[in-house]
């Protein structure tokens, strides 16, 4: 509940240090945990596109999120994308 109180906070006054990227990235992080993946990629995939526009597309910022990312992704069934964010 932590998280989406945050992660709703952030949505009338995005900050400008990128932090509702991270608690987004928490959330679907927690989801992963408790093996709802469906879930935890809606989350992780916004949360990988809000850290891409606040630091931009070759960051080494995205490492975290493109492998927790691909991680929800293998689990369910989509290889092809979990490959493409592992490769990147």
């Amino acid at each position: 509940e932590l998280y989406k109180s945050a992660f709703e906070f952030w949505k009338s006054a995005p900050s400008k240090a990128g932090d509702e990227s991270r608690c987004c990235y928490a959330l679907g992080s927690l989801y992963c945990k408790e093996k709802r993946f469906a879930q935890a990629a809606s989350y992780l995939r916004r949360a990988l596109n809000m850290c891409e526009k606040f630091s931009g597309p070759n960051s080494i910022a995205l490492v975290p999120y493109l492998r927790q990312y691909a991680y929800a992704l293998y689990y369910l069934g989509q290889r092809g994308q979990t490959n493409a964010l592992r490769a990147r």
